[in-house]
């Protein structure tokens, strides 16, 4: 069980190897191969403390991660992954918001973006905690960006 901490103006080379680890944060970068995250993949040091993590090479999510994504608006968690993008199966964003989270809550935000992505049908499968009471999520892939989109549940009437 390996669990790696890259630092801001850190580096972690992979030599044009791959490795896996259980979890992986901070902000520092990824780069030069493929980093198979088993666990926990979460950018920044600390609850609260947004981050991008540059990813140059390859990364991929396994069956069953966990995504930690700060969002205290109007900044917010990414993950840049110049290569491919994996998403082996099912997982969950664990969206991280101030307290109290307040209203307002829906909105599509960038969280992932790739060169290319292999198991897009899988995000389908993700679930999102975290979010106020009244709202849902998913995680959708557009172009070459993964967005956490959040909904106010619910109905809507519209009256003219």
């Amino acid at each position: 069980r390996t669990a790696v901490i890259v630092r801001e103006d850190a580096a972690l080379t992979m030599n044009g190897t791959s490795q896996s680890v259980t979890s992986l944060s901070g902000s520092g970068a990824v780069s030069n191969g493929t980093l198979v995250v088993t666990e926990t993949l979460s950018p920044g040091l600390a609850v609260g403390d947004c981050a991008t993590m540059p990813v140059t090479g390859n990364l991929k999510l396994a069956g069953g991660a966990t995504f930690e994504v700060d969002y205290p608006r109007p900044s917010h968690d990414l993950v840049t992954v110049s290569g491919t993008l994996t998403v082996a199966g099912g997982g969950t964003l664990a969206a991280r918001l101030p307290e109290p989270p307040g209203l307002g809550w829906a909105s599509r935000t960038a969280v992932l973006t790739f060169g290319s992505l292999q198991g897009a049908e899988n995000l389908a499968s993700w679930t999102v905690t975290g979010l106020p009471t009244g709202y849902t999520g998913s995680l959708v892939a557009d172009g070459t960006t993964v967005y956490l989109a959040i909904y106010a549940k619910g109905s809507l009437i519209m009256v003219r």
